[in-house]
């Protein structure tokens, strides 16, 4: 088990939103999430207007082909991780689900909260920890690891992942704060 406390983490992951959440799942006692807002997934609180649609049940190729040009850069990693991927870790978290038939498909019970408590858990049975209330200020790239300054301190950490989503929920933490930091990796927007 990582001790958190010591500055020099595994892996950091900047952003405890659905991709964040998603990434801490399936790492097991190493990373440490960052979150600015007071709590973890605000985004997917409100996503499918607060019921949570989590997938489509349709193919994968039908799936990508509502994203137009935009579906070769999402092809490799729909693949990678599926929609009945996502369908199976929510089952075996004992989830249960539901298909509309449009082929949403979303929690029985109709609430985000579910899913949320179902990423939190995971995150924290991995042995991974959440610090909520610590906005990342800067990121900086040395020669054998990664430099993060946050509000709750500053850590070293051989693997940096970036998910704060784009500009479209300011609200939730969706502010652009990703765009700034992959500047700073020396990455274009």
């Amino acid at each position: 088990m990582t001790d958190f406390s010591a500055n020099k983490i595994p892996a950091i992951i900047i952003g405890a939103g659905p991709a964040g959440l998603t990434a801490g799942s399936f790492i097991s006692g190493s990373a440490l999430i960052l979150e600015k807002k007071k709590r973890a997934g605000l985004k997917l609180l409100i996503s499918g207007s607060g019921q949570c649609n989590i997938t489509h049940s349709g193919s994968v190729p039908e799936i990508l082909s509502h994203f137009g040009k935009k579906q070769l850069f999402l092809k490799h990693s729909v693949y990678s991780f599926s929609n009945t991927d996502v369908i199976a870790f929510f089952e075996s978290k004992k989830v249960p689900l539901l298909t509309r038939n449009d082929g949403k498909v979303f929690p029985e019970s109709l609430k985000s909260s579910d899913i949320l408590n179902v990423f939190i858990n995971t995150v924290k049975n991995q042995g991974n920890k959440i610090i909520c209330n610590s906005a990342v200020k800067s990121v900086e790239k040395t020669s054998d690891s990664f430099f993060v300054r946050s509000e709750s301190g500053d850590y070293y950490c051989q693997s940096l992942l970036i998910t704060t989503g784009g500009k479209s929920y300011p609200d939730t933490g969706s502010s652009g704060d990703g765009y700034r930091f992959a500047e700073m990796l020396g990455h274009s927007v």
